[in-house]
């Protein structure tokens, strides 16, 4: 069988993951607009009117996660500029919230252990997901919500 140039075509990852955490901004910001068009930083509750004072922030930094969650909608919600990089997060709050919502303490409970002081403390994950397969399937699926 001869190899067409499509099967050549190297993929490139950089761009994909740009893709998706755009979209995941996209889900992220309809999910949790109010009813009259702003959104509450989830950390402070401050009112934000305008899209670009938005930031989509993760409760569990993304740079410490496996690929298998730094994209996960679980782990996303809206915050201020100063929640989520004057604060560094605002973890603290950020996580205390986050466990008292289903979802959010479901992947706490996938993700991290709580260790003797209650604080969660990433898994170590043995999981060896390659990105060129995981993160265009999860682009495609984000695309649909």
């Amino acid at each position: 069988m001869k190899k067409t140039k499509s099967d050549n075509k190297k993929i490139n990852i950089s761009k994909i993951k740009v893709q998706l955490w755009n979209e995941c901004k996209r889900i992220v910001r309809a999910k949790y607009m109010n009813k009259d068009g702003t959104w509450t930083c989830y950390t402070c509750n401050k009112t934000l009117i305008y899209p670009k004072d938005i930031h989509t922030a993760h409760g569990k930094s993304k740079g410490s996660l496996s690929i298998k969650y730094k994209y996960d909608l679980r782990n996303l919600k809206c915050c201020c500029y100063n929640c989520n990089i004057n604060l560094g997060g605002a973890t603290d709050i950020f996580l205390a919230k986050l466990e008292k919502e289903k979802e959010g303490l479901e992947f706490l409970k996938e993700t991290c252990i709580k260790d003797e002081f209650g604080a969660w403390r990433l898994k170590h994950d043995d999981c060896l997901i390659q990105s060129k397969y995981f993160l265009p399937q999860l682009l495609e699926e984000y695309k649909l919500l």
